[in-house]
């Protein structure tokens, strides 16, 4: 009897447990109902904190790509649709192949798009991508706004720019602004390739500058002087020759720029000016002063015709012949320029003029009178010997008038009188 009671206390003692048992489990089953949602809310934040780290990992790829040096493909240039990942991938700037960088951890496009811009324009670039397992990618809409000027790890469009079952929660953004990048590239450009040649072409001795024909050149032009050929920074970064436009003495050197860059890059330029001062107009001078020298000892003051008796060097630095027009009491000296070719004081011929007053002028600052155009040396010296003769012929007459006869005297020495 004894025995058969502890049976039934025992058995009762297991139905007990069992109870017990199942009354934890529905426990444990609620607890777990409980956490799941935490469970999968931080799963999904940590989800989201590699997603904005991968994102601004091939952020900084592309930093990379677009400052690259030793790559006139991708320097200064931001990697473009389609092959924007392929241009990334295998470890050249960002870890992964092109297909990781393209998909997320979810499998899930990423969203890239850039303003493809060129050196003139500051490059924008947005990366995004979100993490709801089974969405789809970013919608294109996504790009009409959200490219802007600061990183940010929030959508900064809104939500109106995603689906409607896409929280903006479950995005994350990289907008990348690469104008620091940009005018790093373009001072570099200046100080390393444009300045050197700014620099060769303001010490270029001041006649060969001026003389050189207005145009566009390559730094490598045969039509150039021989100062300026092949300077050891003739191409640009990009392998481009870099150009040279003239205008008068103004000069301007450019770079083409990157691959894709508008012609006549306004950017990339830097400006030159002929050197002050011109060995030239000193040949002018020279050449000048010698007819003024010549018409001081002619008989009677008048310049010359030509170069007939002039002991002076009349040839240009290219060594043609100057050019002298006498013109009524002034002149005019033309140099060909360093085409050789007479084109009528236009192109590259370089004129040198010496007025009427200005050889008035020089004669008067030698107390010596020089006939304006409008006055005739020879009446005037047979005026003046005219009245030497009436009147001065004998001293007592010379006496008798001697106020005008001294000034006639004057006058027909200043005049260079026979």
């Amino acid at each position: 009897m004894r025995t058969r009671h502890a049976r039934r206390a025992a058995i009762a003692g297991r139905g007990f447990a069992l109870v017990e048992l199942i009354a934890v489990l529905a426990i444990m089953a609620i607890l777990a109902g409980a956490m799941a949602p935490l469970l999968l809310s931080n799963i999904d934040r940590a989800e989201k904190d590699r997603e904005q780290q991968a994102l601004e990992a091939i952020a900084e790829g592309i930093r990379a790509y677009y400052l690259d040096e030793s790559s006139p493909a991708s320097y200064g240039t931001v990697p473009l649709q389609p092959s924007w990942d392929t241009d990334l991938a295998d470890g050249n700037y960002v870890a992964g192949s092109a297909a990781d960088i393209r998909t997320n951890n979810r499998d899930v496009a990423r969203f890239y798009v850039s303003n493809a811009a060129d050196i003139t324009m500051d490059p924008m670039v947005t990366l995004a991508s979100h993490i709801a397992v089974g969405g789809t990618a970013i919608p294109a809409s996504f790009a009409a706004t959200c490219i802007g000027a600061a990183e940010v790890s929030r959508d900064p469009c809104g939500d109106g720019d995603f689906a409607a079952d896409l929280l903006d929660t479950d995005v994350r953004v990289v907008n990348l602004n690469l104008a620091p990048e940009r005018r790093r590239i373009i001072e570099r450009v200046r100080e390393e390739f444009l300045e050197p040649v700014v620099a060769l072409v303001e010490d270029l001795s001041p006649d060969v500058c001026v003389g050189v024909i207005d145009g566009t050149y390559d730094i490598t032009d045969a039509e150039l002087p021989d100062s300026v050929e092949d300077p050891p920074t003739g191409t640009d970064p990009w392998g481009n020759p870099l150009s040279l436009t003239k205008q008068g003495a103004q000069w301007v050197v450019r770079s083409n720029g990157p691959p894709g860059t508008p012609a006549n890059n306004a950017t990339l330029v830097a400006t030159a000016a002929c050197r002050a001062g011109d060995d030239l107009t000193e040949d002018f001078r020279r050449v000048r002063d010698a007819i003024l020298g010549a018409a001081q000892s002619s008989s009677p003051r008048a310049l010359p015709a030509n170069y007939a008796g002039l002991t002076v060097d009349t040839t240009d630095p290219w060594g043609n012949d100057l050019a002298y027009q006498p013109a009524g009491s002034g002149f005019t000296l033309t140099s060909r320029g360093p085409d050789g070719a007479d084109d009528g004081g236009a192109d590259d011929d370089v004129v040198f003029t010496v007025s009427t007053e200005e050889v008035v002028g020089h004669f008067a600052r030698l107390g010596i009178h020089f006939p304006g155009p409008d006055t005739s040396p020879g009446s005037a010296c047979d005026t003046a010997q005219s009245y030497l003769t009436v009147n001065c012929d004998t001293v007592i007459e010379y006496l008798l008038n001697a106020a005008q006869c001294n000034n006639n005297a004057v006058q027909h020495r200043d005049l260079g009188c026979p």
